[in-house]
């Protein structure tokens, strides 16, 4: 059987603990109780990986200060599609050991490239006052267990999260055989939603706050 993706829709009764209950009834079994939860943190760790969805797509606001080269990058960052200031135009990125030989000796001056270094940017040339750098991203999904039990993907997808965590949960037990159909279900899931999400009409999703230093 195959599990359809739909796109439109919410329904909030959908959330961490009618999750884990619903994979314990799937999986008749009433002693996994305290490893449930874990299979549903490595589900997200799989969503985040192969989840395209629009809904993920967030601008932030990246403040710079005088002379210090990093920027904080947002917490729920899973990728950078693309940074920009206004008026001066896009900065682009450089890897790591290109970014290294070619600020080496740079003063300051308005951010044109960029690197990721940790949890941060490093922009190059290093800024010479405050700028609002525009960031465009895709967001991990919201962890169940960090975000009061619900998020979007749940209350508009809940057959995502079930069948990747019914993955997990059938790799634990090593239910090799179920754990095929399970796989199915959740890469139809996950591909339907990834096909088809772009075709729907909406807004771009807008961070109201501001990362600084």
């Amino acid at each position: 059987m195959t599990i359809i993706a739909q796109t439109i829709g919410t329904n909030s009764s959908r959330d961490y603990d009618w999750l884990k209950a619903s994979v314990a009834g799937w999986l008749h079994r009433t002693d996994l109780t305290s490893v449930i939860p874990d299979f549903v943190m490595l589900a997200e760790k799989r969503i985040n990986g192969l989840l395209e969805s629009r809904q993920q797509d967030l601008v932030a606001t990246l403040t710079t200060a005088a002379n210090v080269a990093t920027v904080d990058l947002p917490r729920d960052l899973n990728s950078i599609h693309a940074l920009s200031l206004p008026v001066y135009g896009d900065i682009d990125h450089m890897d790591m050991q290109t970014f290294a030989k070619f600020y080496a000796n740079q003063g300051s001056g308005v951010p044109r490239h960029y690197t990721i270094v940790g949890n941060a940017i490093k922009l190059g040339p290093v800024p010479d006052g405050v700028y609002a750098i525009e960031c465009l991203y895709r967001a991990g999904v919201p962890a169940l267990a960090d975000n009061a039990g619900t998020n979007w993907l749940i209350e508009q997808h809940a057959e995502i999260y079930l069948a990747a965590t019914m993955c997990e949960a059938l790799i634990y037990i090593g239910n090799v055989e179920k754990l095929a159909t399970w796989e199915g279900k959740f890469a139809a899931a996950a591909s339907a939603l990834n096909s088809t999400d772009w075709k729907a009409a909406g807004p771009m999703v807008v961070r109201s706050d501001s990362i600084t230093p």
